[in-house]
Parts: C-alpha cells; sequence; structure tokens
C-alpha cells in the first residue's frame, strides 16, 4: 500500500522528536497509531527507517534518506490537493464538452461566447461524433460534458432533459423529379449512421413507398444545403431544417420521429462549480428557445 500523508507526516515528527512518547504528545495521537504509521512506511519501502534504543529513537540510513524527501513530497501533494480543491469550487480548469456537429451549430454560439468571456480561467476543448459516442466517451470520462440527442441510459450518468425535437421529411421551395414522391426520378438524402434515419427509411417501407435512389451524407448541414437546392427529399431534425428554411413535405408530415436532446455529465462531477456553471448555461440556452 502507497504510504499517505499522514504517515509521512507522523514520520517527520517522529524524526524531528527523536521520541515516539513526544511526537505522540506533539501530534495529538496514539503511540501505537504511529507505531503503525512507521510500519506501514517500512513496508512499502522493505527496509527499516528507524531503530529505537532506551532513550528513544535514531533513523536508518534508509530512514535519513526518506526524511530528505520527505518534506518535498507533502508539499507536492498540499499543492495538488489546493489545485484539486480550486477546480472543484471555482470556476477553471480544462474542459472538454462533445456534441454532434449539428447540435453544436444550433447550441454552442448562444453559450460560449459568455462563458470564454465571464471565465478566463476555464480552457474548453470541443469534440464532435454521433449522439451514442459522445455519451460513450462521457462515461468512461473523456468527455465531461456531452449534449445529446436520445442518450444512453447508464447509472454513472446525470441526465438533464434539455429539450425535444422531430426528424422527417423535408423539401426545398424547388420542387423538380428527384424532390416529388410521386416521380421515378425521386431521391432521398440522409445520413444512414442515424437511428432516426433508419426508422424514417422503415416506415416509409411500412407505407409501401419505394425509395428510387439514395443520396448518403454524414453532414446534416450538406444534406440541408442540398434539400434546398432541390437535389432531393432531406429526412432531417427540425432544428437543422428550419436553420435552412426548409418545409415539412405535406405527403409524409405525418411520419415523424421524435428527439430527446439532454446534457449529461458523470455524477461525481455534478459538485464541480464549473460543471454547474457549464450546465446551467446549457439549460438557459433551451429555456431562452420555449
Amino acid at each position: 500500500m502507497f504510504p499517505s500523508p499522514h504517515d509521512l507526516k507522523s514520520f517527520i515528527e517522529i524524526a524531528h522528536t527523536k521520541n515516539l512518547s513526544r511526537a505522540s504528545e506533539r501530534l495529538g495521537v496514539s503511540q501505537p497509531s504511529l507505531s503503525f504509521a512507521v510500519r506501514r512506511l517500512e513496508s512499502f519501502l522493505g527496509t527499516p527507517v528507524l531503530y529505537r534504543h532506551r532513550t528513544g529513537v535514531e533513523l536508518t540510513q534508509a530512514g535519513q534518506q526518506l526524511l530528505a524527501q520527505s518534506r518535498p513530497l507533502l508539499e507536492g501533494w498540499e499543492n495538488l490537493k489546493s489545485k484539486t480543491l480550486n477546480t472543484i469550487d471555482s470556476v477553471q480548469g480544462f474542459y472538454r464538452i462533445g456534441c454532434h456537429p449539428s447540435v453544436a451549430l444550433y447550441t454552442l454560439g448562444a453559450f460560449l461566447p459568455g462563458i470564454l468571456q465571464k471565465y478566463p480561467l476555464m480552457d474548453v476543448s470541443l469534440k464532435h461524433d454521433l449522439s451514442r459516442k459522445i455519451c460513450e466517451e462521457v462515461i468512461s470520462s473523456q468527455i465531461d460534458l456531452g449534449i445529446v440527442v436520445n442518450p444512453l441510459q447508464h447509472p454513472d450518468l446525470i441526465n438533464h432533459p434539455l429539450g425535444k425535437d422531430k426528424v422527417t421529411l423535408w423539401c426545398g421551395s424547388k420542387l423538380n423529379g428527384v424532390s416529388l414522391f410521386s416521380s421515378k426520378k425521386m431521391v432521398l438524402l440522409c445520413d444512414p449512421n442515424l437511428i432516426q434515419v433508419q426508422a424514417i427509411l422503415n416506415g416509409l417501407k411500412k407505407k409501401n413507398i419505394r425509395v428510387q435512389r439514395l443520396l448518403t451524407s454524414n453532414s446534416l448541414e450538406v444534406i440541408a444545403d442540398l434539400t434546398k437546392r432541390g437535389c432531393g427529399i432531406g429526412i432531417l431534425p427540425s432544428r437543422v431544417a428550419k436553420r435552412w428554411d426548409l418545409s415539412v413535405c405535406k405527403e409524409m408530415e405525418s411520419l415523424v420521429y421524435l428527439d430527446e436532446i439532454s446534457l449529461v455529465f458523470r455524477s461525481e462531477n455534478k459538485r464541480q462549480k464549473a460543471i454547474q456553471v457549464l450546465a446551467k448555461e446549457i439549460r438557459g440556452t433551451f429555456q431562452s428557445e420555449a
């Protein structure tokens, strides 16, 4: 077992007084407690650090080396403890926020400018991926906060619902053969990696609607842009589609996949001041839309 700061403090006091009884009085602990502390140190080092005689104790050669290194070790520990507590109690440090690129476009700009301006000691890094991967990285502590769609359920995650969205079929103002359901040239634009898209595609099959061609992209913004330009019908979340002034396809407006947008972070981080500030700002972004 690695020695504790308490064990090192006990050893330093014994080395200073050269007497277990006197060290016990100065520290306000029992002599057996001091003896156990010394034994733990000797067990860790694999060698005696002091020897006893009739009037007290003396340090061995190993004990003298340990004494020389103990004070810097304790100073380093106190500095580390102080910095850790400062990070918990104040808004500073390095924090990683993860979200899908499309979610980033309608959330980050609403709260990050204020955060960066008000808290100069906070450094932020951004990670963009599918929501399920962001969730996995929050669970594994690779990301501190995630703004995710349809979050994973996990006992270590705190989940704050932020708002709703819906995924459905959208079209632009330039209607033509590739952007009409009735056309044999119809093109469907989508990201097949999204479970919402797969649900919509299954819904089309159940309605016996045959998709003539699929044009796939992993960028919802590219899909939205191509939909607006008349390249086909796009499967998109409404928060993305409305940024591009798209209209719901009237023929398929009943085919909808409902999304839940949530803020997630690990439960042990809920007491950190910076996490609390970020969570409040992110929730405020969505509340202002309501």
